[in-house]
């Protein structure tokens, strides 16, 4: 209430805080005004001012329109919206890129589809070579799936913007409103102080030239701020449009990519539609071929039915083999048990022969004492012989030495 003291500084000091964080020096003044109020030593002085002159409302309310931060949500979906805006680009030359491999490498491998339209081709998946997202129509849906999400961000951004700035205006009218009732109840009081309180000229023309000067220098600097918050409203306006007319730029782009998109799916759908007339009459050939096909089916089933009779007839006489098999069986036991007495009898003479390879192994080990015997007296033989040629080897040198001492006496006997 206006003729409430108490509440006029309570409200002054809660608005001084309040505007403190966006007008420094405002919220300077509303503390000085409260303490007038509050019966300060500057009362004087403001009682003989106008307070609106001192104190001025727009530029504090403007102030704190300006310095109420974005919310967080408009930055997440602009952010959002700015990454976005080159995907469907992005997207769509990142599929050109994995399309045209496949068509050198289908081109390559399969020349006759050279003559092919690309889009075709593309369209067809490269012969079902591409997953379905990089095809002509698939890449053509994420594009629109993209541009669909863009919008919708720029539509959503721009919702949350207005209700923020809506919301921002309604907060600073309300602020309009306290400070214009806090300034009429200060000024209410002040009034009725200068009515009560004798009038001192010179300390008043002090106070007011201290004010002046006070609010000058704020002036001052509040209008730098403002210079500094306009220039930065108009570069990040700039920015804004410049983001625009690229996202207008590559939207039109897109739109474009579409349409030729969309053309040539028309395209590929007349060429799908002569195909299948095309493909009618080899369509009906195979129905008359299957219409074939059964009938000799039901031939082929006919005869399989007298194979099946003449098989039945073969395992008659196969009934008749295992009957003979069975005689010839019963004969081959008795053969067995004959063979059986045989074998006994084989073992007598196995027997038999065991002792004559004993007998065997003593005249071996015989005859090998012999051979050692042998050996022995060869060995024997060996030194002896060896004695002997060097007997004669030694009987050769006097023979040599002999022969030698006759020639010499021949020589020295005179002829």
């Amino acid at each position: 209430m206006l003729n409430d003291k108490d509440a006029v500084i309570d409200q002054l000091t809660d608005l001084a805080k309040e505007v403190d964080s966006s007008d420094p020096k405002g919220a300077i003044r509303l503390t000085e005004l409260r303490d007038a109020v509050d019966g300060g030593k500057y009362a004087d002085a403001w009682s003989g001012h106008n307070i609106y002159n001192l104190i001025n409302i727009d530029a504090i309310v403007n102030r704190y329109r300006v310095q109420q931060k974005i919310d967080n949500a408009i930055i997440g979906i602009d952010s959002v919206r700015n990454i976005c805006i080159f995907l469907p680009l992005f997207f769509t030359w990142w599929a050109i890129s994995k399309a045209i491999p496949a068509y050198y490498t289908l081109v390559t491998q399969y020349p006759k589809y050279s003559t092919t339209p690309f889009l075709q081709l593309w369209q067809g998946g490269f012969n079902n070579n591409v997953p379905w997202y990089d095809r002509l129509a698939g890449v053509a849906g994420i594009d629109v799936v993209l541009i669909l999400f863009i919008i919708c961000l720029t539509m959503a951004s721009s919702i949350v913007t207005s209700i923020w700035q809506l919301q921002r205006d309604q907060k600073a009218e309300e602020l309009r409103d306290n400070l214009a009732h806090a300034l009429a109840g200060a000024s209410l009081f002040l009034s009725t102080r200068n009515r009560s309180q004798p009038i001192n000229f010179v300390d008043r023309f002090n106070t007011v030239v201290d004010n002046f000067n006070t609010v000058v220098a704020g002036l001052e600097a509040q209008m730098k701020a403002e210079r500094v918050e306009m220039t930065q409203l108009a570069e990040r306006q700039k920015a804004e449009f410049a983001l625009f007319n690229a996202f207008k730029s590559s939207l039109v782009t897109s739109m474009d990519n579409i349409s030729s998109s969309i053309r040539d799916l028309k395209q590929s759908h007349s060429v799908l539609d002569t195909t299948i007339h095309q493909l009618i009459t080899p369509t009906q050939e195979a129905a008359s071929q299957q219409k074939i096909l059964l009938t000799n089916s039901s031939n082929i089933q006919q005869q399989l039915t007298r194979q099946a009779s003449a098989q039945e007839a073969v395992v008659a006489q196969q009934k008749l083999w295992g009957e003979k098999l069975n005689t010839v069986l019963t004969t081959l036991d008795g053969t067995v048990n004959v063979a059986k007495t045989l074998a006994g009898n084989v073992a007598k003479y196995t027997d038999e022969q065991k002792d004559l390879v004993t007998q065997l192994h003593k005249e071996h080990d015989a005859q090998e004492q012999l051979v050692s015997s042998i050996l022995k007296n060869t060995s024997s033989m060996d030194s002896i012989i060896k004695q002997i040629d060097r007997s004669v080897a030694d009987i050769n040198g006097v023979t040599v030495n002999m022969s030698e001492v006759a020639r010499r006496i021949a020589a020295k006997v005179p002829v």
